[in-house]
């Protein structure tokens, strides 16, 4: 492998992990709480009240969750996803912690005389019951999901591509590109998610084997073509989105806003992605034990933000996003309110590892043994 990632370069990917969730915080702070993508009659009419600076703002937030979960496979891809009991029990731990978290604020929500906007209260019980019972297949958290099926395909995708040429790897990242990724996006795919999460994998891998990061370094024209790239192709999006909000409302054809949802995510979305994936992977950093406990809990962040229950209590009862975007000053609220989530769920995320990471150890240990006997 071309470029050795050491402990030294860990904290590069930390960082990046930390900055992807803070994308996704800020998309989920914009679709949730202003545009209410989840709920179709009121779709794009909060955001339309705004006032010019706040709309911009809003769609300049909302390319984000793409972005990030584009860039957590890469990082995946990066280091190659290794198939093992250990990391299927802490994910299914995660998930079944997050989700009796998930009942507790249901419970709390409709004893205080709370609703939730996204999902009705048979909804809402029907999705805590599937994050505790099945966690990982059940859909609760379609980024969960793919990835556990990812993790299950690694092995095979890992000894294939450690197999084959530069050549062969550029063609099938073409053919996946195209087949499963591009049009899929266009036409949709039973599978899609799972495609999207196989074509960014083996991008992360391809950029850890085949890009020289040194070369990178040495040269400050090619991050500042890195950073202008991602910055004009985030604003790209963001423009995207502002013209699929206007033409949602004033009624235009839904081919016309499909075709410019299909250029955003298979043309301006992996440009921004691999150039902010191979910036931050270019930048030497030392060591640093804040960023890497930060960077080591971002799991614990989505899946405390955005499960179908506390989305509704976070973006409308306790952040009120719904005034604030009424109001001036909104990005800098918004800036505050993601680093508020990212701190407070970081914080909830370290104390959960601490308190089960003896009980998930057991229950690998205690599966080994019935296994071998």
């Amino acid at each position: 492998m071309k470029n050795d990632i050491s402990k030294t370069r860990e904290t590069n990917i930390e960082l990046l992990r930390i900055f992807a969730m803070m994308c996704i915080i800020g998309c989920h702070l914009a679709g949730h709480g202003v545009m209410h993508l989840l709920s179709s009659g009121e779709a794009y009419k909060l955001w339309f009240e705004g006032s010019g600076i706040n709309k911009l703002t809003a769609c300049m937030m909302m390319p984000g969750a793409q972005i990030g979960t584009a860039l957590f496979f890469m990082i995946s891809g990066y280091f190659l996803i290794n198939l093992r009991l250990k990391s299927v029990v802490r994910l299914w731990s995660s998930v079944v912690f997050y989700g009796i978290i998930s009942i507790i604020i249901m419970i709390s929500v409709i004893i205080f005389g709370g609703e939730f906007t996204d999902l009705s209260l048979s909804g809402t019980l029907s999705y805590c019951l599937k994050m505790i019972v099945i966690p990982l297949t059940g859909g609760s958290y379609w980024y969960i999901t793919t990835y556990f099926f990812l993790m299950m395909l690694s092995p095979l995708i890992n000894k294939w591509i450690k197999d084959i040429s530069k050549k062969q790897y550029i063609i099938v990242l073409i053919l996946i590109y195209v087949f499963w990724y591009a049009i899929g996006t266009f036409m949709g795919s039973d599978f899609y998610n799972l495609q999207k999460a196989i074509f960014y994998y083996l991008f992360g891998f391809f950029i850890n084997k085949y890009v020289d990061y040194s070369k990178i370094n040495r040269v400050l024209r090619y991050k500042v073509i890195l950073l202008v790239g991602a910055l004009c192709s985030w604003i790209c999006g963001g423009i995207i989105y502002y013209w699929s909000a206007t033409f949602s409302i004033a009624g235009k054809s839904q081919m016309f806003i499909r075709i410019l949802d299909t250029f955003h995510a298979s043309i301006v979305t992996p440009i921004c992605a691999v150039t902010i994936f191979i910036l931050f992977c270019s930048i030497d950093l030392k060591y640093n034990k804040i960023i890497n406990i930060m960077g080591g809990a971002i799991l614990g962040v989505f899946l405390l933000h955005d499960s179908g229950v506390s989305r509704s209590v976070i973006w409308s009862t306790i952040f009120r996003i719904d005034e604030m975007y009424l109001r001036s000053g909104f990005i800098v609220a918004s800036v505050l309110v993601i680093i508020a989530i990212l701190i407070i769920g970081v914080v909830i995320e370290v104390f959960r590892k601490r308190l089960f990471s003896r009980l998930e150890t057991n229950i690998v240990n205690r599966i080994n043994i019935i296994w071998e006997d």
